[in-house]
């Protein structure tokens, strides 16, 4: 976990969100610097869904924490889960599984390729400095399309329902993706 010193320690830009600090005694692996450019601008715009303040990753990244010192780890998929259960209107908001495979299996099967590649080409001439956010990723089927499609830009996924954030992030591990309401962001 990252601690509260090293997040009050970090610097934040009101006008750019949060910015690549020095954390004493951290040297980045091969695997920390594996995208830290990417992910770092796409964690960048996660808020803290109790207290508003910007999220910061810590040096490993298995955690993110804002200077109020709420802490969110990632599961083992590497997604984030920032839906506080005050706020969940039931014990497993969103698609359950059963919906999820179903989307899944039509998906894979191609039946909604020419909708991402309409997709693609619309987004493949903007300058897309601040990155894609995906709102409702589900299984991350177009996530994994722009980031194959368009790789540099920092890809972010949300969706309510934990068990389809959970298969996107598997699918695709160019993009960050957090379980969160749309309207807490």
């Amino acid at each position: 976990r990252i601690s509260r010193e090293a997040v009050m320690a970090a610097e934040y830009n009101p006008n750019g969100g949060l910015t690549r600090t020095s954390f004493p005694g951290y040297q980045p692996g091969p695997c920390a610097l594996h995208c830290a450019s990417l992910q770092s601008r796409a964690a960048a715009m996660w808020a803290c869904p109790h207290c508003r303040l910007a999220l910061l990753a810590s040096p490993e990244g298995a955690s993110l924490a804002c200077a109020n010192g709420h802490a969110f780890d990632r599961a083992r998929e590497g997604y984030v889960h920032l839906l506080p259960a005050n706020r969940k209107r039931s014990p497993e908001p969103g698609d359950n599984p059963e919906m999820v495979a179903a989307r899944r299996r039509v998906h894979d099967a191609g039946t909604y390729r020419r909708l991402a590649d309409a997709v693609v080409a619309g987004l493949a001439g903007l300058p897309l400095r601040g990155g894609v956010l995906d709102l409702g990723c589900g299984e991350g089927y177009y996530t994994d399309v722009l980031a194959r499609a368009l790789p540099g830009t920092a890809l972010c996924g949300v969706d309510i329902s934990r068990t389809a954030v959970r298969l996107a992030a598997k699918r695709c591990a160019a993009a960050e993706f957090a379980v969160a309401s749309a309207y807490q962001l």
